[in-house]
Protein backbone atom coordinates (compact mmCIF):
# COMPACT_ATOMS: atom_id res chain seq x y z
CA UNK A 1 0.00 0.00 0.00
CA UNK A 2 1.41 3.38 -0.96
CA UNK A 3 0.78 6.61 0.88
CA UNK A 4 0.82 10.20 -0.30
CA UNK A 5 3.02 12.53 1.74
CA UNK A 6 1.17 15.54 3.13
CA UNK A 7 2.79 18.90 3.79
CA UNK A 8 0.81 21.37 5.89
CA UNK A 9 1.37 25.11 5.97
CA UNK A 10 -0.08 27.63 8.40
CA UNK A 11 -2.82 30.14 7.64
CA UNK A 12 -0.37 33.05 7.60
CA UNK A 13 1.56 31.43 4.75
CA UNK A 14 -1.54 30.63 2.74
CA UNK A 15 -1.14 30.74 -1.02
CA UNK A 16 -3.55 32.37 -3.44
CA UNK A 17 -5.93 29.68 -4.61
CA UNK A 18 -7.25 29.34 -8.16
CA UNK A 19 -10.82 29.00 -6.81
CA UNK A 20 -12.53 32.33 -7.59
CA UNK A 21 -15.72 32.26 -5.56
CA UNK A 22 -16.88 33.76 -2.29
CA UNK A 23 -18.16 31.36 0.38
CA UNK A 24 -20.20 32.74 3.26
CA UNK A 25 -22.99 31.67 5.61
CA UNK A 26 -25.72 33.07 7.82
CA UNK A 27 -27.71 31.61 10.72
CA UNK A 28 -30.90 29.99 9.44
CA UNK A 29 -34.15 29.21 11.25
CA UNK A 30 -34.98 25.94 9.55
CA UNK A 31 -38.20 25.45 11.51
CA UNK A 32 -39.68 28.70 10.21
CA UNK A 33 -37.72 28.62 6.94
CA UNK A 34 -36.22 32.09 7.33
CA UNK A 35 -32.68 33.39 7.26
CA UNK A 36 -31.67 35.64 10.13
CA UNK A 37 -31.11 39.29 9.26
CA UNK A 38 -27.43 39.31 10.19
CA UNK A 39 -24.25 40.13 8.35
CA UNK A 40 -22.89 37.00 6.68
CA UNK A 41 -19.72 35.35 7.92
CA UNK A 42 -17.31 35.29 4.98
CA UNK A 43 -15.32 32.09 4.89
CA UNK A 44 -13.43 32.44 1.62
CA UNK A 45 -13.01 35.48 -0.64
CA UNK A 46 -10.50 36.87 -3.14
CA UNK A 47 -8.96 33.40 -3.43
CA UNK A 48 -8.08 33.26 0.29
CA UNK A 49 -9.59 31.92 3.49
CA UNK A 50 -10.76 34.55 5.97
CA UNK A 51 -10.93 32.17 8.93
CA UNK A 52 -7.94 31.49 11.16
CA UNK A 53 -8.41 27.74 11.52
CA UNK A 54 -7.15 27.08 8.00
CA UNK A 55 -4.38 24.90 6.64
CA UNK A 56 -3.07 24.38 3.12
CA UNK A 57 -2.26 20.78 2.33
CA UNK A 58 -0.02 19.78 -0.57
CA UNK A 59 0.38 16.30 -2.06
CA UNK A 60 3.47 14.90 -3.69
CA UNK A 61 1.93 15.39 -7.11
CA UNK A 62 1.73 19.13 -6.48
CA UNK A 63 -2.00 19.40 -5.96
CA UNK A 64 -3.13 21.72 -3.18
CA UNK A 65 -6.19 21.68 -0.97
CA UNK A 66 -7.29 24.35 1.46
CA UNK A 67 -8.94 23.01 4.62
CA UNK A 68 -11.10 25.44 6.60
CA UNK A 69 -12.48 24.25 9.94
CA UNK A 70 -15.60 25.79 11.46
CA UNK A 71 -17.49 25.27 14.67
CA UNK A 72 -18.89 26.64 17.88
CA UNK A 73 -16.55 29.64 18.15
CA UNK A 74 -16.63 30.61 14.50
CA UNK A 75 -18.39 33.98 14.08
CA UNK A 76 -21.97 33.33 13.02
CA UNK A 77 -22.30 29.95 14.75
CA UNK A 78 -24.50 29.30 17.78
CA UNK A 79 -21.75 29.44 20.40
CA UNK A 80 -24.29 28.76 23.18
CA UNK A 81 -25.03 25.29 21.79
CA UNK A 82 -22.70 22.93 23.72
CA UNK A 83 -23.34 20.14 21.21
CA UNK A 84 -21.40 21.98 18.51
CA UNK A 85 -17.67 21.32 18.81
CA UNK A 86 -15.05 23.92 17.88
CA UNK A 87 -14.29 22.16 14.56
CA UNK A 88 -17.50 20.26 13.89
CA UNK A 89 -17.39 20.77 10.11
CA UNK A 90 -14.69 21.43 7.56
CA UNK A 91 -14.82 22.65 3.98
CA UNK A 92 -12.10 21.67 1.55
CA UNK A 93 -11.30 23.71 -1.56
CA UNK A 94 -9.26 21.87 -4.14
CA UNK A 95 -7.05 24.00 -6.36
CA UNK A 96 -7.71 21.77 -9.35
CA UNK A 97 -11.48 21.58 -9.25
CA UNK A 98 -14.35 24.03 -9.09
CA UNK A 99 -16.16 22.43 -6.18
CA UNK A 100 -16.28 22.65 -2.40
CA UNK A 101 -16.36 19.51 -0.25
CA UNK A 102 -18.02 19.46 3.16
CA UNK A 103 -16.75 17.13 5.89
CA UNK A 104 -18.17 16.28 9.30
CA UNK A 105 -15.48 16.13 11.97
CA UNK A 106 -17.52 15.84 15.18
CA UNK A 107 -19.83 13.13 16.45
CA UNK A 108 -22.83 15.36 17.00
CA UNK A 109 -25.69 14.55 14.55
CA UNK A 110 -25.31 16.93 11.63
CA UNK A 111 -27.54 17.19 8.56
CA UNK A 112 -27.51 18.71 5.08
CA UNK A 113 -30.61 20.04 3.36
CA UNK A 114 -30.21 21.02 -0.29
CA UNK A 115 -31.39 24.45 -1.38
CA UNK A 116 -35.02 24.60 -2.45
CA UNK A 117 -35.84 21.15 -1.09
CA UNK A 118 -37.55 22.13 2.18
CA UNK A 119 -40.80 20.13 2.32
CA UNK A 120 -44.10 21.88 2.94
CA UNK A 121 -45.32 19.16 5.27
CA UNK A 122 -43.11 17.21 7.65
CA UNK A 123 -43.79 14.33 10.02
CA UNK A 124 -40.51 14.30 11.92
CA UNK A 125 -37.25 16.21 12.24
CA UNK A 126 -35.44 13.80 9.92
CA UNK A 127 -37.66 14.96 7.05
CA UNK A 128 -36.97 18.58 7.94
CA UNK A 129 -33.21 18.44 8.41
CA UNK A 130 -32.38 16.32 5.37
CA UNK A 131 -29.50 13.91 4.88
CA UNK A 132 -27.42 13.01 7.93
CA UNK A 133 -23.71 13.43 7.33
CA UNK A 134 -21.21 10.67 8.01
CA UNK A 135 -17.96 11.43 9.77
CA UNK A 136 -15.10 12.18 7.35
CA UNK A 137 -17.18 11.31 4.30
CA UNK A 138 -17.08 14.23 1.85
CA UNK A 139 -20.19 15.65 0.25
CA UNK A 140 -20.22 18.47 -2.31
CA UNK A 141 -21.39 21.75 -0.81
CA UNK A 142 -23.61 23.86 -3.09
CA UNK A 143 -24.97 27.39 -3.02
CA UNK A 144 -27.97 27.63 -0.68
CA UNK A 145 -27.29 24.40 1.23
CA UNK A 146 -28.45 24.35 4.85
CA UNK A 147 -26.36 22.58 7.49
CA UNK A 148 -28.16 21.77 10.77
CA UNK A 149 -26.78 20.58 14.11
CA UNK A 150 -29.13 18.57 16.30
CA UNK A 151 -29.16 19.16 20.06
CA UNK A 152 -31.05 17.72 22.99
CA UNK A 153 -34.84 17.53 22.87
CA UNK A 154 -34.84 18.09 19.13
CA UNK A 155 -33.39 21.60 19.27
CA UNK A 156 -31.45 22.64 16.19
CA UNK A 157 -28.92 25.23 15.11
CA UNK A 158 -28.65 25.81 11.36
CA UNK A 159 -26.60 27.84 8.92
CA UNK A 160 -27.17 28.45 5.22
CA UNK A 161 -24.20 28.68 2.86
CA UNK A 162 -23.86 31.02 -0.09
CA UNK A 163 -21.34 30.27 -2.84
CA UNK A 164 -21.09 33.01 -5.43
CA UNK A 165 -18.61 34.21 -8.02
CA UNK A 166 -16.22 36.82 -6.64
CA UNK A 167 -17.36 40.32 -7.62
CA UNK A 168 -14.23 40.91 -9.70
CA UNK A 169 -14.53 37.53 -11.41
CA UNK A 170 -18.25 38.00 -12.05
CA UNK A 171 -17.61 41.46 -13.47
CA UNK A 172 -14.86 40.04 -15.68
CA UNK A 173 -17.17 37.30 -16.99
CA UNK A 174 -20.00 39.76 -17.59
CA UNK A 175 -17.67 42.00 -19.53
CA UNK A 176 -16.41 39.05 -21.56
CA UNK A 177 -19.97 38.01 -22.29
CA UNK A 178 -20.95 41.53 -23.29
CA UNK A 179 -17.84 41.97 -25.40
CA UNK A 180 -18.50 38.63 -27.07
CA UNK A 181 -22.23 39.04 -27.54
CA UNK A 182 -22.27 42.79 -28.14
CA UNK A 183 -24.26 43.59 -31.23
CA UNK A 184 -24.55 40.00 -32.39
CA UNK A 185 -27.98 38.51 -32.87
CA UNK A 186 -26.66 35.23 -34.15
CA UNK A 187 -23.58 34.58 -36.18
CA UNK A 188 -25.05 31.31 -37.38
CA UNK A 189 -27.77 33.29 -39.12
CA UNK A 190 -25.05 34.95 -41.17
CA UNK A 191 -23.07 31.80 -41.87
CA UNK A 192 -26.08 29.68 -42.73
CA UNK A 193 -27.84 32.48 -44.61
CA UNK A 194 -31.18 31.58 -43.03
CA UNK A 195 -32.79 34.96 -43.69
CA UNK A 196 -35.05 35.04 -46.71
CA UNK A 197 -34.34 37.47 -49.52
CA UNK A 198 -37.44 39.42 -48.61
CA UNK A 199 -36.26 39.97 -45.05
CA UNK A 200 -32.72 40.78 -46.07
CA UNK A 201 -33.99 43.48 -48.35
CA UNK A 202 -35.93 45.12 -45.53
CA UNK A 203 -32.80 47.23 -45.00
CA UNK A 204 -32.03 49.13 -48.18
CA UNK A 205 -28.46 48.90 -49.41
CA UNK A 206 -26.85 52.26 -50.05
CA UNK A 207 -23.75 50.99 -51.79
CA UNK A 208 -24.15 53.45 -54.65
CA UNK A 209 -24.60 56.46 -52.40
CA UNK A 210 -21.75 58.94 -52.42
CA UNK A 211 -21.10 61.52 -49.76
CA UNK A 212 -19.25 64.81 -49.87
CA UNK A 213 -17.17 66.04 -46.96
CA UNK A 214 -15.30 69.21 -46.26
CA UNK A 215 -12.25 69.37 -44.08
CA UNK A 216 -11.23 72.27 -41.93
CA UNK A 217 -8.25 73.39 -39.90
CA UNK A 218 -10.57 74.70 -37.20
CA UNK A 219 -11.15 72.80 -34.01
CA UNK A 220 -14.75 71.98 -34.87
CA UNK A 221 -15.41 69.28 -37.45
CA UNK A 222 -17.27 70.45 -40.53
CA UNK A 223 -19.25 67.90 -42.47
CA UNK A 224 -21.97 67.63 -45.07
CA UNK A 225 -24.78 65.06 -44.95
CA UNK A 226 -26.75 66.26 -47.93
CA UNK A 227 -26.10 63.05 -49.89
CA UNK A 228 -27.40 60.69 -47.19
CA UNK A 229 -30.98 59.67 -47.85
CA UNK A 230 -32.60 59.81 -44.42
CA UNK A 231 -35.57 57.86 -45.74
CA UNK A 232 -33.29 54.85 -45.86
CA UNK A 233 -32.49 55.10 -42.14
CA UNK A 234 -34.61 52.64 -40.19
CA UNK A 235 -34.69 53.45 -36.50
CA UNK A 236 -35.18 50.51 -34.16
CA UNK A 237 -35.63 50.00 -30.46
CA UNK A 238 -33.08 48.17 -28.35
CA UNK A 239 -34.13 44.63 -27.61
CA UNK A 240 -32.92 41.48 -25.88
CA UNK A 241 -32.38 38.39 -27.97
CA UNK A 242 -32.22 35.25 -25.77
CA UNK A 243 -31.09 33.20 -28.76
CA UNK A 244 -28.02 35.27 -29.54
CA UNK A 245 -24.72 33.43 -29.46
CA UNK A 246 -21.25 34.45 -28.40
CA UNK A 247 -18.91 35.08 -31.31
CA UNK A 248 -16.12 36.57 -29.23
CA UNK A 249 -14.36 39.85 -29.79
CA UNK A 250 -14.98 39.69 -33.53
CA UNK A 251 -18.78 40.05 -33.37
CA UNK A 252 -18.82 43.46 -35.08
CA UNK A 253 -16.97 42.08 -38.09
CA UNK A 254 -20.01 40.00 -39.03
CA UNK A 255 -22.12 43.15 -39.26
CA UNK A 256 -19.48 44.83 -41.35
CA UNK A 257 -19.14 41.91 -43.75
CA UNK A 258 -22.81 41.12 -44.23
CA UNK A 259 -25.14 43.75 -42.73
CA UNK A 260 -28.13 42.61 -44.78
CA UNK A 261 -28.24 39.42 -42.70
CA UNK A 262 -29.05 41.33 -39.50
CA UNK A 263 -32.21 43.35 -40.21
CA UNK A 264 -33.27 43.47 -36.56
CA UNK A 265 -30.10 45.24 -35.46
CA UNK A 266 -28.87 47.26 -38.43
CA UNK A 267 -30.23 50.81 -38.76
CA UNK A 268 -28.30 51.77 -41.87
CA UNK A 269 -25.48 50.62 -44.09
CA UNK A 270 -23.65 51.71 -47.20
CA UNK A 271 -20.40 50.73 -48.87
CA UNK A 272 -18.33 52.45 -46.16
CA UNK A 273 -20.18 52.02 -42.85
CA UNK A 274 -22.76 50.02 -40.92
CA UNK A 275 -24.82 51.40 -38.02
CA UNK A 276 -26.14 48.94 -35.46
CA UNK A 277 -27.92 48.89 -32.13
CA UNK A 278 -25.60 48.34 -29.21
CA UNK A 279 -26.80 45.06 -27.75
CA UNK A 280 -26.00 46.21 -24.21
CA UNK A 281 -26.93 49.92 -24.44
CA UNK A 282 -25.48 52.10 -21.71
CA UNK A 283 -28.10 54.81 -22.26
CA UNK A 284 -31.56 55.29 -23.74
CA UNK A 285 -29.95 55.75 -27.16
CA UNK A 286 -26.76 53.85 -27.94
CA UNK A 287 -25.62 52.92 -31.44
CA UNK A 288 -22.36 51.95 -33.10
CA UNK A 289 -21.00 53.16 -36.43
CA UNK A 290 -18.68 50.50 -37.83
CA UNK A 291 -16.31 51.02 -40.77
CA UNK A 292 -16.33 48.35 -43.47
CA UNK A 293 -12.57 48.21 -43.71
CA UNK A 294 -10.29 46.28 -41.39
CA UNK A 295 -9.10 48.61 -38.66
CA UNK A 296 -9.29 47.75 -34.98
CA UNK A 297 -7.64 50.44 -32.83
CA UNK A 298 -7.16 54.19 -32.82
CA UNK A 299 -3.40 53.95 -33.20
CA UNK A 300 -3.91 52.15 -36.52
CA UNK A 301 -5.43 55.30 -38.01
CA UNK A 302 -3.41 57.14 -40.66
CA UNK A 303 -4.06 60.29 -42.70
CA UNK A 304 -5.64 58.07 -45.33
CA UNK A 305 -8.30 57.20 -42.70
CA UNK A 306 -9.60 60.77 -42.54
CA UNK A 307 -12.25 60.42 -45.29
CA UNK A 308 -13.54 57.25 -43.62
CA UNK A 309 -13.77 59.00 -40.22
CA UNK A 310 -15.58 61.99 -41.69
CA UNK A 311 -18.05 59.69 -43.38
CA UNK A 312 -18.65 57.89 -40.09
CA UNK A 313 -19.36 61.26 -38.50
CA UNK A 314 -21.75 62.25 -41.30
CA UNK A 315 -23.69 59.02 -40.92
CA UNK A 316 -23.81 59.40 -37.13
CA UNK A 317 -25.06 62.95 -37.55
CA UNK A 318 -27.83 61.80 -39.90
CA UNK A 319 -28.87 59.08 -37.45
CA UNK A 320 -29.13 61.58 -34.58
CA UNK A 321 -31.08 64.04 -36.71
CA UNK A 322 -33.58 61.31 -37.48
CA UNK A 323 -33.79 60.25 -33.82
CA UNK A 324 -34.43 63.82 -32.71
CA UNK A 325 -37.08 64.28 -35.38
CA UNK A 326 -38.92 61.09 -34.42
CA UNK A 327 -38.53 61.49 -30.64
CA UNK A 328 -39.66 65.08 -30.63
CA UNK A 329 -42.86 63.98 -32.30
CA UNK A 330 -43.54 62.50 -28.86
CA UNK A 331 -42.57 65.72 -27.02
CA UNK A 332 -39.28 64.34 -25.68
CA UNK A 333 -37.47 67.60 -26.55
CA UNK A 334 -34.20 65.94 -27.54
CA UNK A 335 -31.37 68.15 -28.75
CA UNK A 336 -28.06 67.58 -30.49
CA UNK A 337 -26.33 68.44 -27.21
CA UNK A 338 -27.98 65.39 -25.63
CA UNK A 339 -25.76 63.09 -27.73
CA UNK A 340 -22.05 62.32 -27.69
CA UNK A 341 -19.99 60.97 -30.59
CA UNK A 342 -16.79 59.33 -29.50
CA UNK A 343 -14.41 56.40 -29.31
CA UNK A 344 -13.19 54.32 -26.39
CA UNK A 345 -9.47 54.87 -26.01
CA UNK A 346 -9.01 51.11 -25.87
CA UNK A 347 -11.84 49.43 -27.83
CA UNK A 348 -13.33 46.33 -26.25
CA UNK A 349 -13.96 44.62 -29.59
CA UNK A 350 -12.28 44.13 -32.93
CA UNK A 351 -13.26 46.59 -35.62
CA UNK A 352 -12.97 50.17 -34.49
CA UNK A 353 -16.39 51.70 -33.86
CA UNK A 354 -17.80 55.15 -33.18
CA UNK A 355 -20.29 55.35 -30.31
CA UNK A 356 -23.45 57.41 -30.66
CA UNK A 357 -24.78 57.67 -27.11
CA UNK A 358 -27.29 59.90 -25.35
CA UNK A 359 -25.97 61.46 -22.17
CA UNK A 360 -28.68 60.17 -19.83
CA UNK A 361 -26.77 56.92 -19.01
CA UNK A 362 -30.12 55.49 -18.04
CA UNK A 363 -29.72 51.76 -18.61
CA UNK A 364 -29.82 48.54 -16.65
CA UNK A 365 -26.74 47.44 -18.57
CA UNK A 366 -24.64 50.21 -17.06
CA UNK A 367 -23.86 48.35 -13.88
CA UNK A 368 -20.22 48.58 -12.82
CA UNK A 369 -17.23 50.91 -12.53
CA UNK A 370 -15.84 50.01 -15.93
CA UNK A 371 -19.13 50.76 -17.67
CA UNK A 372 -19.49 54.11 -15.92
CA UNK A 373 -15.91 55.25 -16.41
CA UNK A 374 -15.80 54.18 -20.04
CA UNK A 375 -18.38 56.84 -20.93
CA UNK A 376 -18.07 59.57 -18.27
CA UNK A 377 -14.28 60.09 -18.20
CA UNK A 378 -11.46 60.88 -20.61
CA UNK A 379 -11.49 57.20 -21.58
CA UNK A 380 -14.31 58.23 -23.91
CA UNK A 381 -12.56 60.41 -26.49
CA UNK A 382 -14.75 62.85 -28.48
CA UNK A 383 -14.73 62.39 -32.23
CA UNK A 384 -13.34 65.89 -32.86
CA UNK A 385 -10.31 65.17 -30.67
CA UNK A 386 -9.40 62.09 -32.67
CA UNK A 387 -9.90 63.74 -36.05
CA UNK A 388 -7.96 66.88 -35.13
CA UNK A 389 -5.05 64.90 -33.69
CA UNK A 390 -4.90 62.75 -36.80
CA UNK A 391 -4.88 65.83 -39.04
CA UNK A 392 -2.24 67.58 -36.94
CA UNK A 393 0.11 64.71 -36.15
CA UNK A 394 -0.65 62.12 -38.80
CA UNK A 395 -1.46 59.56 -36.10
CA UNK A 396 -3.32 59.07 -32.83
CA UNK A 397 -1.23 58.19 -29.79
CA UNK A 398 -2.90 56.11 -27.05
CA UNK A 399 -1.22 55.76 -23.66
CA UNK A 400 -2.37 52.32 -22.55
CA UNK A 401 -1.25 52.76 -18.93
CA UNK A 402 -2.96 56.13 -18.63
CA UNK A 403 -6.29 54.99 -20.02
CA UNK A 404 -6.36 51.71 -18.13
CA UNK A 405 -5.83 53.65 -14.90
CA UNK A 406 -8.70 55.98 -15.82
CA UNK A 407 -10.94 52.99 -16.38
CA UNK A 408 -10.22 51.65 -12.89
CA UNK A 409 -10.46 54.95 -11.00
CA UNK A 410 -13.22 55.79 -8.54
CA UNK A 411 -16.49 56.66 -10.20
CA UNK A 412 -17.82 60.19 -9.91
CA UNK A 413 -20.47 62.47 -11.33
CA UNK A 414 -19.05 63.92 -14.57
CA UNK A 415 -20.79 67.24 -13.85
CA UNK A 416 -20.08 68.07 -10.20
CA UNK A 417 -17.34 65.44 -9.57
CA UNK A 418 -19.12 63.99 -6.52
CA UNK A 419 -17.84 60.49 -5.75
CA UNK A 420 -20.13 57.68 -4.68
CA UNK A 421 -19.37 53.98 -4.38
CA UNK A 422 -23.01 53.04 -4.98
CA UNK A 423 -23.58 53.20 -8.73
CA UNK A 424 -27.38 53.39 -8.56
CA UNK A 425 -27.21 56.33 -6.18
CA UNK A 426 -24.62 57.97 -8.41
CA UNK A 427 -26.80 57.48 -11.48
CA UNK A 428 -29.75 59.13 -9.71
CA UNK A 429 -27.53 61.98 -8.57
CA UNK A 430 -26.19 62.48 -12.09
CA UNK A 431 -29.73 62.57 -13.51
CA UNK A 432 -30.58 65.40 -11.11
CA UNK A 433 -27.37 67.24 -11.99
CA UNK A 434 -28.11 66.88 -15.69
CA UNK A 435 -31.61 68.28 -15.29
CA UNK A 436 -30.23 71.33 -13.48
CA UNK A 437 -27.70 71.94 -16.23
CA UNK A 438 -30.39 71.72 -18.91
CA UNK A 439 -32.45 74.37 -17.12
CA UNK A 440 -29.59 76.88 -17.13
Amino acid sequence: MSFKRFITTSFSNQNIMKFKKTISFRPFDINNRIIYDKEPTIVFKDQKSLLNDTVLTSLEDGREELKIKMGRFTPGFDYENPHISSDIIQININNYSNKVDLYLNGKNPTFLRRKGELPNKIKNWEQLLGEQLEIRKPITLEDGDIVSFLGLNGTTSSIQFTIKEDEKELERKEEEEEDGNNNNNNNNNSNNNIYTDKRSNSIPSLSTTSISTTTSNTKKTKTSISNIDINKIQLKKHFEDPNSKNTGLSALIYYSNKPESFPDSVLYYDDKTVVVLDKYPKAKHHYLVIPRIEINTLDELTPSSIPMLEHMYDVANAIVNEIISKDNDHNNNLKKSDFKFGFHAIPSMKRLHLHIISNDYNSKYLKNNKHWNSFTTDFYIPFDNILNELKSNGKVKIDQIKYNSILSQKKECPICKLENKNLEILKDHYTNCLEKVKKI
